[in-house]
């Protein structure tokens, strides 16, 4: 192996042979030089235009091999990187630009045009930049300020408070993959690199000297061909994509082999059961399913064997962080369901909501401790959730969790995907709806009322023998679950479209 003589300061510590590949998206290949080239380019770029630690950056582009270096960059110059979803409208990505106060917005040419009240860079065009002040371990950190999804609201920017020099937040992003299991190889990436998952995981990967190899948009069938013609090690999806590479035709299946997968990572949205079983038999325990936030990165890992022996867990809490249950700011016993409350340990980097002091307040409780939202409980280490604090729906006085309904339904054959969700009622203050997605088989039922009568009262009678009677959904529509590329639904468009 050819060691590089790669200047970067993210990258000089890595042993790799400078003409192997270090970034390919099917169109264009970066080696390990080229990467370092490329990153140095950008730096000077930033430096020479003025960008001074501190300020926010925006980068509006499609995944691309581009997109690394620029997140890099921004880092090493101790600027606030802001991506941004390319799917949005452009009132909502105009809303992100004014709310982060970017100075300026980096972007692929398409987007140019557009009216976001911030000036607009060509990514592209930077292909060379001299002068520049060198990075070092002693250097000021920048961050990614990401803004969460937004699916009850207004997203907001979150800032995971960075370490103040280059060299803690290297030995930091380090740490995380480690804790996580990215030890290098070949990684995946499968959704966009605006999401807090596939961005901050490929980072890790590729500071513990992984290639990548990133997808432009998912495909099933492409992906499982990419991780054979790659040798893929390790790879991060959400539960929507392992139902479409469960529902390729079977000659498609059958031809893929996986044996190079170590680590498959999936989290953001739950997994029916039924699913993971499935791709536990099909690629081996290499399913590793992690819990957290944009907030926080991952809390817990939960290793394929874990959750076999565990029903219902989200994985143990990693060594960054304490978790607990809490009740109006306390501590619960272990085993008792509420609140969960996570406290940074070993310099884990707390956060803050951008331009919102009072939902950060509010996110804090006994000190350091934080809130992402989600209920659930502690036992033995391992943490298992119940539902979304917004999610949770108080029908006749009484709490009930739709995502355990939502489990229940997912392990019916003919339900594709579904949500479960209160909207506002009179008598009960809230009554629980299901709007379910059927797979292709089944809709020629839909087609009378009879049979769609018939097709509710089958799929709620077969719940009814695991949910008690308050838990059945009041009301079952059949439609298209709509989700984003993190794998979310947006509740608040379904509460508005079945009030």
């Amino acid at each position: 192996m050819q060691s590089t003589s790669l200047k970067s300061y993210l990258l000089e510590h890595l042993d790799v042979d400078h003409q192997a590949v270090a970034i390919s998206d099917g169109s264009t290949t970066l080696t390990w030089f080229e990467l370092d080239q490329q990153l140095r380019t950008r730096i000077v770029w930033l430096q020479e235009n003025g960008c001074e630690p501190g300020e926010r950056i925006g980068l509006l582009m499609q995944n691309c091999c581009d997109y690394v270096p620029w997140i890099l960059a921004a880092v090493s110059v101790g600027l606030w990187i802001v991506p941004i979803n390319w799917h949005l409208t452009a009132v909502e990505q105009r809303y992100i630009a004014e709310d982060s106060g970017m100075g300026r917005l980096l972007c692929d040419p398409q987007y140019l045009n557009l009216e976001l009240g911030c000036p607009r860079v060509d990514a592209s065009s930077i292909v060379e930049a001299s002068g520049g002040v060198a990075v070092a371990a002693t250097s000021a950190a920048g961050g990614i300020m990401l803004y969460t999804s937004g699916t009850t609201g207004k997203p907001k920017g979150v800032q995971r408070r960075s370490p103040e020099t280059m060299g803690e937040l290297k030995s930091q992003w380090l740490n995380f993959g480690t804790a996580i299991g990215l030890d290098g190889g070949v990684h995946l990436v499968t959704g966009p690199l605006y999401h807090a998952a596939p961005l901050l995981f490929a980072l890790y990967d590729l500071l513990s000297g992984a290639s990548l190899v990133i997808m432009p948009r998912f495909d099933a069938g492409q992906a499982l061909a990419l991780i054979d013609r790659f040798q893929v090690t390790h790879s991060h999806w959400v539960p929507t994509m392992f139902v479409r590479a469960m529902r390729l035709p079977e000659e498609v299946r059958s031809n893929f082999s996986g044996k190079s997968l170590t680590l498959v990572l999936h989290g953001a949205a739950p997994i029916a059961p039924a699913i993971k079983h499935a791709l536990i038999d099909w690629w081996g325990p290499v399913l590793v399913e992690y819990w957290g936030g944009s907030e926080s990165g991952a809390i817990s890992r939960c290793s394929s064997a874990e959750w076999l022996a565990r029903p219902g867990t989200v994985g143990k809490v990693l060594p960054q962080y304490e978790v607990c249950a809490t009740q109006a700011g306390h501590s619960l016993p272990e085993g008792e369901v509420g609140l969960l409350g996570i406290r940074p340990l070993n310099n884990a980097p707390a956060f803050s909501y951008w331009q919102d002091a009072v939902k950060t307040r509010k996110a804090y409780i006994e000190g350091a401790m934080f809130q992402l939202g989600d209920i659930g409980y502690v036992k033995e280490g391992y943490v298992y959730l119940k539902d979304r604090e917004s999610h949770t729906v108080i029908s006749g006085g009484v709490n009930i969790y739709p995502a355990e309904i939502e489990a229940v339904l997912l392990q019916q054959e003919l339900v594709a995907d579904l949500a479960v969700f209160g909207v506002p009622d009179e008598e009960w203050g809230e009554r629980l709806i299901a709007v379910i997605e059927l797979v292709a088989e089944a809709h020629e039922a839909l087609t009378t009322t009879e049979g769609r009568d018939a097709l509710a009262a089958g799929l709620l009678s077969r719940a009814a023998l695991s949910l008690a009677s308050y838990k059945l959904p009041r009301e079952l529509h059949f439609g298209t679950i709509e989700r984003s590329a993190a794998g979310k639904v947006s509740l608040k468009k379904l509460r508005e479209q079945y009030a």
